[in-house]
């Protein structure tokens, strides 16, 4: 098994103990050294909120807070699970750096898309829509109040 390389601090994915196994921290580490703008340790924005809003599917309308750097989505295990059918199990991670995030496919099985492409992994900024299974989720960025 290929172990995570650590960023120019030092640091790697698996440092946030997250739900990820080693081989799928390993993916998201390579996804990270590929973008100039998320090569640092992911962290949340500071006097802001982050949610996942549902835009489209059977879930529409619901939101979810996301309370920590790196969030795991899946169907029946992860941080955020919705109940679709063609979503993985574990499926993909949203990494959050500041004001944007990276999005990271965890080899599903349906693939993650952006702008209607399948990716490996992309940059979202705020307000920025992909999809998983039939669901669209939204990254949304808002003040504390």
């Amino acid at each position: 098994m290929v172990l995570p390389q650590p960023n120019e601090k030092g640091h790697s994915a698996v440092s946030l103990k997250s739900n990820l196994t080693q081989a799928l921290t390993t993916i998201v580490t390579q996804a990270r050294m590929k973008s100039l703008r998320m090569r640092e340790e992911p962290e949340l924005p500071k006097n802001n909120s982050v949610s996942l809003l549902v835009t489209d599917g059977a879930s529409k309308g619901m939101s979810f807070p996301v309370q920590k750097p790196q969030v795991v989505i899946g169907r029946t295990t992860g941080d955020i699970v919705i109940a679709d059918s063609k979503i993985s199990s574990i499926h993909c991670v949203v990494e959050v750096h500041g004001p944007s995030a990276l999005l990271v496919d965890l080899e599903s099985g349906n693939g993650t898309f952006f702008s209607g492409k399948k990716i490996v992994s992309c940059e979202l900024d705020n307000m920025s829509e992909f999809r998983v299974g039939k669901t669209t989720l939204m990254f949304v960025i808002t003040g504390r109040y």
